[in-house]
């Protein structure tokens, strides 16, 4: 059984491909495709309204609306989010500053599934490659 959590990267390219410049690795995207679990934080949905709202992605902006129900649309569940999550995010011992990935790698830690990402600094944080 494989259990995924997509950061707000994937999830975008999830909702539209087009939204983003980089693309999930085909190794990524099969994961994506045959995975049992796909998650998503809610913190996810909460950087892409701020990101969308304040014009720096505004191509996310028509799908602000619909985003739970999209969600839902594509086969993705939304993963709790909770105070030993938040917590476990402010605590980390990672020098890494964003809050969205500081609490995306909490909830995965917590659920523990693997987080699906391009994202540097999330991949060297959970030992990947880079």
């Amino acid at each position: 059984m494989t259990r995924i959590l997509l950061d707000t990267m994937m999830l975008a390219w999830v909702i539209d491909w087009r939204s983003v410049d980089t693309r999930p690795s085909k190794a990524d995207r099969d994961l994506i495709d045959t995975s049992t679990a796909r998650l998503v934080s809610p913190i996810s949905l909460f950087e892409i309204a701020t990101k969308a709202r304040v014009g720096k992605w505004p191509d996310m902006e028509p799908h602000i609306a619909a985003l739970e129900s999209v969600i839902e649309y594509v086969g993705l569940k939304l993963a709790p989010i909770d105070t030993g999550i938040l917590l476990d995010a402010a605590t980390l011992d990672w020098d890494h500053r964003d809050p969205f990935d500081r609490i995306i790698t909490a909830t995965a830690r917590h659920l523990d599934v693997r987080i699906v990402t391009t994202d540097r600094a999330i991949l060297r944080f959970q030992g990947g490659a880079v």
